[in-house]
């Protein structure tokens, strides 16, 4: 088990938020999220790439949605920019994004989620929504979970190409949120954090391994 935790410590890419206002987040109400995107200077939409190649910089955008049934106006979108290179298994840590944060966000009627966006050739590929937080006997927080970019020729798929790594929570006694578990939110280094790990191939056709770092594949092997 220990030979496990350095394998998994060795393979990630800490890829930090930054902001081109160097703030971690930029808050805003669900109707102008995508003002946000840019932050201050307003122009990161001049990314013009039209492919990923291998290596490459990307563009990434956090999004952490909190929405309230019982009051739709305390509904927020918190929007932060990543940076990842093309092919490299990184984890997206927003630092002020504890499990605290989250859970002083969260109450029976509030949730959070996470959704995320990728930027290539002045287009937005947007992920689907998924859970980081659920209500069990108390808030209960998600530590981690993986998103897979797949790319056909450097370019993403339209259907598939931003999906959330499959999880279970099969044989394990834990309170499950949709299909991982999840942990007491005061857990020590308990973080929001994102995973990046990529598959198919690149603009010059070179296979795009990274997903096979995934700590799922190791769990499901131990």
């Amino acid at each position: 088990m220990w030979l496990f935790f350095v394998l998994i410590n060795s393979l990630l890419a800490f890829v930090y938020a930054q902001l081109p206002d160097s703030n971690a987040w930029i808050s805003s109400g669900p109707d102008s999220a995508s003002a946000s995107y840019c932050g201050a200077t307003g122009n990161c939409l001049n990314q013009t790439v039209p492919k990923f190649a291998k290596g490459t910089v990307s563009v990434f955008y956090m999004q952490v949605i909190t929405s309230n049934s019982a009051d739709p106006t305390k509904n927020k979108i918190y929007t932060a920019a990543f940076y990842p290179r093309v092919d490299e298994y990184a984890e997206l840590v927003v630092p002020m994004a504890t499990g605290q944060w989250m859970q002083q966000l969260t109450d029976a009627s509030t949730s959070v989620r996470v959704q995320m966006v990728m930027l290539i050739d002045n287009q937005l590929f947007k992920s689907g929504t998924i859970a980081f937080t659920g209500i069990e006997m108390s808030v209960v927080c998600v530590p981690a979970r993986t998103l897979v970019i797949n790319l056909n020729n450097g370019k993403p798929f339209l259907n598939g190409g931003m999906t959330w790594s499959k999880t279970s929570c099969a044989l394990n006694a834990c309170a499950c949120i949709e299909n991982i578990c999840a942990s007491d939110c005061n857990s020590p280094n308990m973080v929001l954090t994102v995973r990046i790990g990529w598959s198919g191939t690149d603009a010059n056709g070179a296979a795009l391994s990274s997903l096979g770092s995934d700590i799922w594949h190791f769990q499901n092997a131990v």
